[in-house]
This record gives structure tokens, C-alpha cells and sequence, in this order.
């Protein structure tokens, strides 16, 4: 390390402390284009923490399009300007995101380039494929005619405009992941990081470490520092999925939070503010678990603020329908197959459905049919069977069924359990065993993956 930069980083004004407060994600480097300081913001935008990417090469961490071609900072000299371009990066988890990049030389009192700083913001990508209908309430449309759906997200901007909590409810599958950041994205905090958090099948003391961070100073510990999520989360949003799953311990601690802004790092005394908006996600009703004493009232109030409350898709039949040709239009797309239609009879059975999964499974029973569809239209016998079954002349005979490729349902067809199983292998196998991308290829919140992880007994 250069002593120049080394005494930059060393002085009394505490740097790293300074650069944590920039809500934009932030990398000093040496001379050598080596990683001096990363900021929190930085290692919520990529998943890298500092003490991982400490002395590498930035073209090593950022992995950007512009690293070989053209890197910002071998353009820059002693007397240059800041310079600028737009790029994708590739996260921890090697998702590609666009991102703008500025960059500027450090210079000492000679006037020697000895390091450089550069910044980094998120882009929204301008011309997407939206595979996925959540995502079409992130763009502004509205999937769905029913009153109930019209209502939340109506609801939407205003809720985004507050800084209160946020309480999102509804069975699983509603989509409560694209709501949040739906929210953190139509809100003033959208220029600072969306973190999120899931709770469930998670132990105490994981899941204290992982929301308020360890100072290092407990054996437990092994000696190392982390940062919690909600320091990683410092002038943006934390979304909580399953809230309802926190211990009463850290429920007390998230309490104190909210009153004070200040968080305790695992094994210290010592406070650290951070301006947070916390947003929570609930399958649970909160109600009943405070009259049970399994969920504190007076955290229960602070959180409902502002509650968006979704109904299942069982009782907004008319939203079936919208969401059908939805999934098989851009679905279609997805597969490159040229599907118009649904047949009557798949397309009554579909209806009926309960989708005890909602959204969730109604994507995936499209994914499935669409992928085994070999015509132009999809007919019955491309869909699950215990979909299948809610056409009102299943089971045919086997006579029957032998004449009419439409009517014909039999041992080829998957029951339920066997398809979702086959999909969460395929997506692992195709992510390289990384649960996080499975589960963004799957269209699931990482929770959902997680529980049927275990309800299939998936080892991966």
C-alpha cells in the first residue's frame, strides 16, 4: 500500500466510516487498481464483503464489460476529469446487473496519482423480458381485473411515499417479494440498497448475527467481524420475508430498533445508527400469533404501520383467467414456441383449479405445460394431473381416451409432487447447485425454495 494512501486511510477523519455513509456503492483503490475500502452499499450491491475482495484487483471483483476493453481508470491520469461509462458487473452470485460507473484518480500532495475511488449505481435495465408476472408490478402494470388486486396496488405509490413499516400478508406464492421492492423502488430511499432477509429455518443465533451483525469479539465468532443486514441496508430499505418465524429474543431487539435507529452488533455494547425502512412479509396472521404470545403486540403495531393485506388466488377467480394468457404468452416467448390457444378442455381445468400455492404454482403449472406442449395449443394432456383431474369428465375410459388425443390423461401424465420435484432439480442442476440463482430461475422467493428443499428431501 502506497504510504500516501496508506495515510488517507490511517488519519483521523476515519474514512470507512465516511465512505459508509455514501449511499451509492463505493470502491477506494490503490495505485494498482487493488482494493483498499469497500462500503456497505458496495457489498449489498454485490454480494461481496470487504474482508473477502481486500487486495484484489477491482477488475477481479466487478467482472465488468469495460475491465478489458476499456478500464476507467487507465484512462485517468494525475490532472484527468472523472470519467464515466455505463457497464454490467457480475454480482457474487454471478447475476449480471448495468450499472454506471464513475471513476477519479487520488492524488497527493505532489500531485501523483496514487490511488483511485469509484462509484456505482444500479441501472434499471430498459428492455427486459418479463418472464415472470411479478415483475410487471415493479414496470407499473397490472396483472389482474379483481377489486382486491386493484386495490393493493393502488395502494402501492402512496404506502412507497411514507417512511413507516410495512406489513405485507397474503398465503404463499402472492408475490410479496415483488411488492416489497415494488415499494422500495417507488420510494425516496430507491437510490439506496433493497435488502432482504428470509427468517425461517434459521437458528437464534444465525439469524441475530445475520440481522444486527458481530463485532468479532466473541469466541463464537472466531474472531471475525460481520456485517448485519440491516447496516447493509443503511439508507435503503430491509425486507423481512416471514416475519412471523423471529424469535421473541430478536423480536425485542428489532423493537428497540425501530424506537431508537440504533443496532448492537453481536458482542458489543457499542450502538451503531443506521436509517433504515424496514418492510415485513407475513403467511401468518400476526393477530392470532400476539393472542397466542408467540409474536409481541407492541412489535406487531409498530410493523402494520402501513398493511397491505393480499387475498389468495382461490377467492379472485376472475384474476385466473388474466393470469392464464399472461403466463402463456410470455411464456411462449420464453420457449420460443409459437402456442396460441388453450384447449376447452385443459382450459376449464385450469380454471377450476385451486392454486393452493397461488401465483407461485399457477406460474409454474404454465412453465411446465408450455415446455411439454408439442402443438399449437394447450391441451389437457400437457398438464399436471391433479390439474387435469379438475376437468369435469376426469377420469375418462381408457377406451375413450385411446381415440381423442384431447381426452387422452394417463400414466404420462406427472401428478404434482413428481413435476415440482423434477423442476427444483433442473433449476439446481442448471445454477450449479447455487440455491439463490435455483430459486430466481424458478420464479420462487429463496424461502419457498428452501421449504420445499426440505419437504422433498432435496440434497444439494
Amino acid at each position: 500500500m502506497h504510504s500516501s494512501i496508506q495515510d488517507l486511510y490511517e488519519s483521523p477523519i476515519k474514512l470507512q466510516q465516511f465512505i459508509n455513509a455514501i449511499p451509492l456503492a463505493v470502491l477506494v483503490m490503490d495505485g494498482a487498481g487493488k482494493v483498499l475500502i469497500a462500503n456497505r452499499a458496495f457489498e449489498a450491491l454485490t454480494g461481496f464483503t470487504q474482508k473477502e475482495i481486500l487486495g484484489l484487483p477491482c477488475r477481479y471483483i466487478v467482472r465488468s464489460s469495460i475491465c478489458v476493453s476499456s478500464c476507467l481508470q487507465a484512462r485517468l491520469k494525475a490532472d484527468s476529469e472523472p470519467v464515466s461509462a455505463e457497464a454490467d458487473i457480475l454480482t457474487g452470485d454471478r447475476k449480471k446487473i448495468s450499472v454506471f460507473i464513475s471513476a477519479a484518480g487520488i492524488v497527493n500532495g505532489t500531485d501523483r496519482l496514487v490511488g483511485f475511488i469509484a462509484t456505482y449505481r444500479k441501472l434499471e435495465k430498459r428492455k427486459e423480458p418479463e418472464f415472470e408476472f411479478g415483475r410487471a408490478l415493479l414496470s407499473g402494470r397490472v396483472v389482474g381485473v379483481s377489486q382486491d388486486l386493484k386495490r393493493v396496488y393502488q395502494r402501492i405509490p402512496a404506502v412507497a411515499q411514507t417512511d413507516s413499516s410495512v406489513l405485507i400478508q397474503s398465503d404463499p406464492g402472492m408475490g410479496k417479494d415483488y411488492i416489497a421492492e415494488a415499494v422500495h423502488q417507488l420510494s425516496a430511499r430507491n437510490h439506496g440498497p433493497f435488502v432482504m432477509l428470509e427468517c425461517c429455518d434459521t437458528s437464534e443465533p444465525v439469524l441475530e448475527t445475520e440481522l444486527f451483525g458481530d463485532s468479532g469479539g466473541k469466541a463464537s465468532s472466531g474472531g471475525l467481524e460481520k456485517t448485519g443486514k440491516l447496516r447493509l441496508a443503511h439508507n435503503g430499505s430491509l425486507y423481512l420475508s416471514d416475519v412471523a418465524d423471529l424469535p421473541i429474543g430478536i423480536q425485542s431487539k428489532l423493537l428497540t430498533f425501530l424506537d431508537e435507529s440504533i443496532i448492537y452488533p453481536v458482542g458489543s455494547a457499542k450502538g451503531v445508527h443506521v436509517d433504515v425502512r424496514l418492510i415485513a412479509g407475513t403467511r401468518s396472521d400476526l393477530k392470532v400469533l400476539v393472542k397466542e404470545g408467540r409474536f409481541r403486540e407492541d412489535l406487531y403495531y409498530r410493523l402494520s404501520a402501513m398493511p397491505l393485506k393480499l387475498k389468495p388466488l382461490v377467492d379472485k377467480r376472475d384474476d385466473i383467467n388474466v393470469l392464464l394468457d399472461y403466463c402463456l404468452r410470455t411464456m411462449a416467448v420464453k420457449f420460443n414456441k409459437k402456442i396460441k390457444q388453450f384447449g376447452p378442455r385443459a382450459h376449464r381445468a385450469l380454471l377450476s383449479y385451486d392454486y393452493p400455492e397461488n401465483l407461485k404454482e399457477l406460474r409454474s403449472i404454465m412453465e411446465f405445460a408450455v415446455d411439454v406442449c408439442d402443438c399449437d395449443h394447450i391441451r389437457l394432456v400437457h398438464l399436471p394431473g391433479h390439474v387435469a383431474k379438475f376437468d369435469s369428465n376426469y377420469p375418462i375410459a381408457a377406451t375413450h381416451a385411446a381415440h381423442s388425443p384431447e381426452d387422452k390423461v394417463g400414466a404420462d401424465t406427472l401428478n404434482w409432487e413428481h413435476t415440482e420435484r423434477r423442476m427444483i432439480e433442473a433449476a439446481l442442476k442448471k445454477a450449479g447447485g447455487r440455491k439463490t440463482k435455483a430459486a430466481t430461475l424458478l420464479g420462487w422467493a429463496r424461502s419457498t425454495l428452501w421449504r420445499k428443499l426440505k419437504q422433498y428431501n432435496i440434497e444439494c
